[in-house]
């Protein structure tokens, strides 16, 4: 019969370790750099020249242009003029009556 570990499952290999040396490195090449996510691209892109003079930025010449839509009608372009610049709106469901559902369709009466 063997006899069991003192603090077992504590070791993980640790009185092994050699510190490093006064000016060693360890780890030359460091942390692997996050790869760039979408928006981070886009932010890219969107500084990039965006116009054959070189007056305004991609992100200029697309903002510009869904202005111009909004300007023309487009409810999808004053939607997103109005989202960014005054902010969404926040909706909230209040129920003052805890006894009634908010929606109650079998409450409903048949007109």
């Amino acid at each position: 019969m063997t006899t069991p570990k003192k603090n077992k499952g504590t070791n993980k290999g640790w009185e092994n370790l050699i510190p490093a040396k006064k000016g060693e490195c360890r780890n030359p090449k460091g942390r692997p750099k996050k790869e760039k996510c979408i928006p981070d691209i886009l932010r890219i892109i969107g500084a990039e020249q965006g116009s054959a003079t070189g007056d305004m930025s991609k992100i200029e010449a697309v903002l510009r242009r869904v202005y111009k839509f909004a300007v023309e009608g487009e409810a999808w372009a004053v939607n997103f003029i109005a989202d960014r610049t005054e902010g969404k709106a926040i909706t909230t469901n209040v129920n003052i009556n805890p006894d009634i559902p908010l929606y109650a369709p079998d409450l409903i009466e048949d007109r």
